[in-house]
């Protein structure tokens, strides 16, 4: 028997007035810091307004995700954009024992803290494969004035080759606000593999209708981004239920094109239904054995 375990989705919404095509929020950086990073699934969400600010009551809906978390799971990283670089955030995951990587607003205090960065601290940036890129990496410490603790800030720089009027400095960077103990271009490697989420998000918006909502009523919008989510996980349980492993990372549009969208004729024949489909012998060994998994769950 197939072990299962049926994760919640918690809904919020909000009164407020928005057009129909606007509302959708997704927190899918949050996604990573879950737990459940080998699990594409969406544990919680938020449908709000479209002009709300993408960084909004963070430390609100962290806590909200510790809450939904299944049993012996627990947010050990957080990653996410600058939304997310606000000194409230940053000392929750420190009183929580989290640990994160934010990218850094480039701010006054920031870019002071990258000037005292010495020209001899700067390295090359290599990637896991140890290839060395056009870029270089140094870092420094940085505390912001309603943060209890200091951090550090990685930096990466590399040649503006397009230097104008409006950006006339010689280097263009990224700041990695981080309390990881590890090696700078680690931290950056960490950072990166963040950018897995934006697949996810795609994955849903343009699997699973969620590219626009279908009314200018928020609730009615609401409830449509809720099942959206609930199908969307849905999918992600049958993969892994009942696919191999080569189907798992396989996209809703080439499960409809390889699965579902199969010419078929259902005929009856000695008080038998039967169907007939035109595939191969292999796809209908993957058939018998998805039928085969449906049945161990009744």
């Amino acid at each position: 028997m197939i072990k299962q375990t049926m994760l919640s989705f918690k809904l919020k919404m909000s009164k407020e007035d928005i057009t129909a095509r606007s509302g959708l929020a997704l927190y899918a950086e949050f996604l990573r810091a879950i737990g459940l990073k080998e699990l594409p699934l969406i544990l919680h969400g938020q449908f709000r307004p479209g002009n709300a600010g993408a960084g909004s009551k963070a430390v609100g809906f962290l806590k909200q995700c510790l809450r939904v978390l299944p049993e012996g799971k627990r947010i050990a990283h957080l990653s996410s954009d600058s939304a997310l670089y606000q000194a409230e955030v940053i000392n929750w995951c420190r009183r929580n024992k989290i640990r994160f990587t934010v990218a850094a607003d480039q701010d006054r205090a920031v870019k002071q803290a990258m000037g005292g960065i010495a020209e001899g601290d700067w390295k090359p940036l290599r990637d896991k494969e140890g290839i060395v890129s056009d870029r270089e990496v140094a870092e420094t410490v940085h505390c912001m004035n309603a943060t209890e603790e200091a951090f550090r800030l990685v930096v990466v720089r590399w040649q503006n080759l397009q230097r104008n009027l409006f950006k006339p400095e010689t280097y263009g960077y990224h700041v990695i606000a981080t309390d990881l103990e590890a090696e700078a271009e680690q931290v950056v490697w960490q950072y990166n593999s963040r950018a897995q989420m934006e697949n996810y998000i795609k994955e849903l918006k343009s699997g699973f209708g969620m590219e626009q909502m279908p009314s200018g009523d928020f609730n009615a919008n609401a409830l449509w981004f809720a099942l959206g989510v609930m199908v969307y996980n849905t999918s992600i349980w049958q993969k892994l239920s009942l696919l191999p492993e080569g189907w798992h990372h396989k996209t809703i549009h080439t499960l409809r094109w390889a699965l579902i969208e199969i010419p078929g004729k259902l005929i009856s024949h000695g008080r038998s239904l039967i169907l007939k489909l035109a595939t191969t012998e292999e796809k209908f060994q993957l058939y018998l054995m998805m039928r085969h998994c449906c049945l161990e769950f009744t």
